[in-house]
């Protein structure tokens, strides 16, 4: 959006960037940022551009606004706020985007409800994959596993009720799978290759049975996300994959499997028998929604539908007392919380990286997303989705993708499908660096100012794409995400209606950033040597304060 009036045009103010927070997409006025500060740029006597982004960055404080138009192919965002609203409304599109592939693997009507458990499972191999149906006739529930290679597929079966959560361990040996039903059951069981053809042999490891007959919806199942060193082995009888929490309503139960295979063998076996290898935390007010595990098992983060996240102590060498209580923390003014994720690359981990440097939290089934500091507590950015009248509470279902790059959310109501991309400052967690001095630098999908300090950093997200589905998806499950390549011979042009033939042309992050070259006429390309959210600065320096900002591949931004 450039702001024009050919009856009354200003006197240009080389020192003003005049910026719209609507993106091209809202009626809003122009924001005036004082440009004084900018710098020259050594041997050429043009300014480097470092104070454009930095003034950007400034306005994150003022709030930001985005409305999705609900039937477009796709539409995408960019976030340069610390308050985030996203306007969604109905839609009617009755086919999906042709950016996202689907492959049907059954036809199952599961019913249409909101569960804070998944549905829905994959290993970590992304190999094999898990999901819960009924028995046919009955009011018991079954899992299927599916050999995504091979088809191969597996059934366990004689399931006491419905499943309400299921997982697998992250163990890349060994296959694994905990669910539970809506008893609040404990079963693990083990998944190899048959000597059948097309088929799985699933094996029960545990069943411990609830001493409740009482049905619930509130029961979740999480494994601790760990990754052995160089000197431990998964087959350790302490190893922190074979920890998992076991919730039912705002009670939660820490298990380490292997402890009680050892002690007790496998089968069926009593809640009220096991002494060893289980320990019981009663802290919560109202049902916890989900938890995690710190990677090294030492500790336990939950999050409750009491607004509250609780942080224990995992010691699992004294059975007899409950887990301690380290911190307690109310991330979104007592509302009820429904999820809860830590910015941890396990996909490419780095044993010099700080575990829970970052967190994204999740309240109001996910309408409301937090990003925090776990250092100083302190929330970098607020992100709501607020629906138009004509529709009801939003309803998400949320998951992170191993590298804690992307975020998905999915509306259980509309055909709709949300990518969020977070960005991280300050940590190798991304790839990125932090030097000792300020300036524009990248991490990953980050480009933003360093840190003065070189030991601080940031957590936000950075953009939001709404891309529409065939189906609501009422369970997310991911295990991977990378940016897409777009092909080499892909060039993107863009035309401008102003009024000078000359443009000055800079590219961000840093490491990018080229000598001022002049771009022909109104017109200038950019080709897919760009990487993902580079920032495209155009500058008239001498005839006009108009100025243009394109972040590419998202191609949203006008000043």
């Amino acid at each position: 959006m450039v702001e024009e009036d050919s009856d009354n045009i200003p006197t240009p103010n080389p020192h003003i960037l005049k910026f719209s927070p609507s993106l091209l997409q809202n009626e809003a006025d122009f924001w005036s940022i004082d440009l004084g500060r900018e710098t020259s740029m050594e041997g050429t006597g043009y300014k480097d551009g470092t104070a454009i982004l930095q003034a950007l960055l400034k306005t994150s404080q003022q709030g930001q606004t985005i409305t999705f138009p609900g039937n477009e192919e796709r539409f995408s965002s960019a976030m340069f706020s610390s308050e985030v609203k996203v306007e969604v409304g109905p839609t009617d599109h009755t086919s999906g985007s042709s950016s996202i592939t689907t492959r049907n693997i059954t036809n199952y009507p599961w019913d249409h409800q909101y569960l804070s458990g998944s549905l829905v499972a994959l290993h970590c191999s992304g190999e094999y994959l898990a999901y819960a149906i009924k028995a046919p006739q009955k009011s018991s529930g079954m899992v299927r596993i599916i050999n995504r290679k091979s088809g191969d597929r597996g059934l366990v079966k004689n399931i006491r009720g419905m499943v309400r959560d299921l997982a697998f361990a992250h163990l890349n040996q060994r296959v694994i799978l905990a669910f539970t039903d809506h008893y609040g059951t404990l079963y693990v069981c083990e998944v190899s290759a048959s000597s059948t053809e097309g088929s799985l042999d699933t094996e029960l490891l545990l069943e411990v049975n609830s001493t409740s007959d009482e049905a619930s919806d509130n029961h979740r199942i999480i494994w601790c996300p760990y990754i052995p060193d160089e000197q431990g082995g998964e087959e350790d009888i302490d190893d922190p994959a074979y920890l998992l929490v076991l919730t039912h309503g705002n009670r939660a139960e820490i298990w380490n499997i292997n402890v009680v295979l050892r002690e007790y063998g496998k089968g069926q076996i009593m809640r009220d028998r096991i002494l060893t290898g289980y320990q019981l935390m009663e802290q919560h007010s109202a049902p916890i929604t989900d938890a995690a595990f710190s990677p090294d098992g030492t500790a336990l983060a939950t999050a409750a539908r009491d607004g509250f996240v609780k942080f224990f102590q995992v010691y699992m060498a004294d059975e007899e007392k409950s887990p301690r209580c380290l911190h307690q923390w109310n991330p979104h003014d007592g509302k009820p919380l429904s999820a809860l994720f830590f910015l941890d690359n396990h996909k490419n981990p780095t044993p010099e990286v700080q575990f829970w440097k970052y967190a994204v939290t999740g309240a109001c089934n996910n309408s409301e997303l937090r990003v925090w500091s776990c250092e100083s507590w302190q929330c970098h950015q607020t992100l709501r989705f607020v629906p138009s009248p004509s529709l009801g509470p939003l309803k998400f279902k949320a998951a992170m993708d191993p590298s804690a790059n992307f975020l998905l959310l999915s509306d259980i109501n509309r055909r709709v499908m949300y990518v969020i991309v977070v960005c991280q400052d300050g940590n190798a967690n991304s790839g990125g660096s932090v030097g000792n001095s300020g300036g524009i630098g990248t991490s990953g999908n980050c480009i933003g100012v360093k840190n003065g300090g070189g030991s601080g950093g940031s957590a936000r997200l950075v953009s939001v794409s709404e891309l529409p589905v065939q189906y609501p998806a009422l369970s997310l499950a991911v295990t991977d995400a990378a940016w897409k390549p777009y092909k080499s011979d892909e060039t993107v042009c863009f035309i401008f209606s102003v009024p000078s033939p000359v443009f000055f042309l800079y590219l961000f992050p840093a490491s990018l950033l080229l000598p001022v070259y002049p771009c022909v006429a109104s017109t200038f390309c950019l080709s897919s040597s760009l990487p993902p959210h580079a920032l495209v600065v155009l500058l008239l320096p001498t005839s006009s304060s108009l100025t243009y900002l394109i972040s590419w591949p998202l191609c949203l931004l006008s000043l």
